[in-house]
């Protein structure tokens, strides 16, 4: 997709210089292929885990309570978690 349309389309609109390409951090999105792609083409514009501009990654799929959820969840203990997990599904 990225070298198939996106890098053309940015090319021929003459974007590609200004665009700034930020991805998720998943394993199959970092292999080197993709990083050498993503570098050749966006040089230090690339957010992503694996580049200079490494950023946690956001999901636009989570709703604000799964995030408010996940972040409580990881702050308590293992032991506070599996009581929090045992109420939850009460």
């Amino acid at each position: 997709m990225l070298e198939s349309f996106v890098i053309p389309e940015l090319k021929s609109r003459r974007k590609l210089k200004r665009t700034i390409f930020q991805q998720d951090g998943t394993p199959p999105h970092v292999c080197n292929f993709v990083k050498d792609l993503l570098t050749s083409n966006f040089n230090s514009r690339v957010i992503s885990i694996g580049f200079e501009n490494e950023r946690p990654a956001n999901s636009p799929d989570l709703n604000t309570v799964s995030v408010i959820i996940i972040r409580t969840a990881l702050e308590l203990t293992l032991s506070h978690l599996k009581k929090f997990l045992k109420f939850q599904n009460m």
